[in-house]
């Protein structure tokens, strides 16, 4: 019996003292929080992003020479089929190339015809090679 009651007696103290390790503020109820007062925004009608944009179509020109546009002959949007002009770039710089062209053209026509006059076939085929590199300008 002794050892009966020194085990009652020990789970009674085990008891005793969880009892009071316990949490005491639990069975307290909790202070509720102090009301705010909010303010009515109202809000912008505009978002601002930062981002990039991004064309749904883009196509590559392909111009025979390089130059300065002066005439845009379609309209911005507008759809255009292969091979339709859509530009029309300056002319001075072409105008000044034919015409320098053609002076070369003719220089070396003329010196072949003096060469076919009384010249050797070296030197007629050297001015016949001329004439068609500045045929080929």
């Amino acid at each position: 019996m002794k050892k009966h009651g020194v085990a009652i007696l020990t789970a009674l103290l085990v008891a005793v003292l969880l009892a009071a390790c316990g949490n005491r503020n639990a069975a307290s109820t909790p202070a509720a929080p102090a009301p705010i007062a909010a303010t009515p925004v109202r809000a912008d009608n505009e978002i601002i992003v930062d981002g990039v944009v991004v064309p749904v179509r883009s196509a590559a020109l392909n111009l025979p020479t390089a130059g300065i546009v002066d005439e845009i002959l379609v309209a911005e949007g507008a759809p255009v089929s292969a091979g339709e002009p859509i530009l029309r770039l300056r002319s001075d710089r072409q105008q000044a190339a034919v015409a320098q062209a053609e002076a070369t053209l003719g220089a070396a026509q003329a010196r072949l015809a003096e060469l076919s006059a009384g010249a050797r076939t070296q030197e007629i085929e050297a001015a016949a090679a001329a004439v068609d590199a500045a045929t080929a300008q």
